[in-house]
């Protein structure tokens, strides 16, 4: 009976000095790391990216990740010759980067609520990063605030949303650009025996920020020439009207406003395939010569407002860079952790008949 006992205690002891080591072990050791996702699939769930914000000089580097990081581009349209040289300069700069980036984009055809969906869509299927160039500020609003409100980084591009809600926005300075557009326009003009500068106006988009800040930056150059003591000759807007920055939307608009004026002297166009539209309505009128034509963008392809410029058909355009680059380039940083400022302004570029085929040759 006591070699039983003392054997039954020998048991115990060697088994509660079994549990003692197994309960000492770390619990890395109990599950085993999850194999990383093989490159170019999706996972159903996203990954939480690091915690906003990431902008801010005391962010520390990421590591590098243990998958893909998921980047989504709600792009406005495809339709648009500038949002075509966006789509295109993007998907370039992600191939660089292919061996850390899934990279998507989708088209919303110009369209609030298609473009909204596909937000919300690329949300629902998980992304790490959110580029968007709104198609309207207010409408695609919501959206961006709830992925920048779920830890998903932000990037916006060209037109804004309503808020800061986003890490970081970049954009040319349109105001600037409608600005030197003003100035081009007066310094054509002043001192020159004339009545007034009878100008036509045709605007982008309404709703869009683009829009507003060109007219605006524009006006303000304008009204304060007209206030002027001594200051002519003035400017008379002649016809103002919204064409989407579209060609043949401007075009038709162009047509009606030669019909209603027997002189125009000064086209301002929110954009290059606007202020090509003015010159094919004004050129098949056989009145070309009598007016000065301003576009936006100059774009080096062969239908780009620098090609405008150097075959005459439009006078001067201002430089607005198609940012699909720089967005990339940005969403690497964003990712990585590293300092990115909230709001980037690009500056713009004239470019006339003096400087127009040096641009494109070293453009191209």
């Amino acid at each position: 009976m006591a070699r039983k006992s003392l054997m039954l205690t020998v048991v115990l002891g060697f088994g509660l000095w079994l549990m003692g080591c197994e309960s000492g072990k770390p619990k890395s050791a109990e599950s085993p790391a999850a194999a990383p996702t093989p490159a170019g699939t999706v996972e159903s769930q996203p990954v939480a990216p690091p915690a906003q914000p990431a902008t801010g000089a005391e962010a520390q580097p990421a590591p590098a990740p243990a998958r893909k990081w998921r980047v989504g581009f709600s792009h406005s349209n495809y339709q648009e010759p500038w949002r075509i040289a966006m789509k295109k300069a993007a998907e370039r700069e992600a191939e660089k980067y292919k061996d850390i980036l899934d990279f998507e984009i989708h088209d919303g055809r110009g369209d609030n609520t298609v473009q909204k969906a596909n937000t919300e869509a690329m949300l629902t299927k998980g992304i790490d990063l959110l580029i968007i160039s709104p198609h309207e500020a207010a409408p695609q609003t919501p959206p961006v605030a709830e992925a920048y409100n779920r830890g998903i980084k932000v990037l916006v591009l060209d037109r804004k949303i309503v808020g800061d809600t986003y890490n970081c926005f970049i954009g040319g300075d349109n105001v600037q650009i409608g600005q030197e557009a003003g100035k081009w326009a007066v310094e054509q003009f002043k001192g020159k025996e004339m009545s007034d500068v009878k100008t036509v106006i045709l605007q982008g988009q309404s709703g869009a920020t683009p829009t507003k800040e060109r007219q605006d930056g524009f006006m303000s150059v304008i009204n304060e020439w007209n206030a002027g003591e001594g200051n002519t000759p003035k400017f008379t807007i002649v016809f103002n009207q919204i064409c989407d920055y579209d060609r043949d939307k401007a075009k038709t608009q162009m047509e009606n406003a030669l019909q209603a004026n027997p002189r125009i002297d000064l086209v301002y166009a929110h954009n290059d395939p606007m202020a090509i539209g003015a010159y094919l309505a004004a050129n098949a009128a056989g009145r070309r010569g009598e007016m000065k034509i301003i576009g936006i963008d100059a774009l080096c392809d062969p239908d780009g407002g620098v090609q405008a410029v150097i075959d005459g058909k439009i006078d001067v355009t201002f430089v607005y860079p198609p940012l699909g680059k720089e967005a990339i380039e940005l969403a690497v940083k964003l990712l990585r952790n590293e300092p990115v400022e909230k709001n980037i302004s690009l500056p713009t570029i004239r470019i006339d008949s003096t400087n127009a085929a040096s641009y494109m040759e070293a453009n191209k």
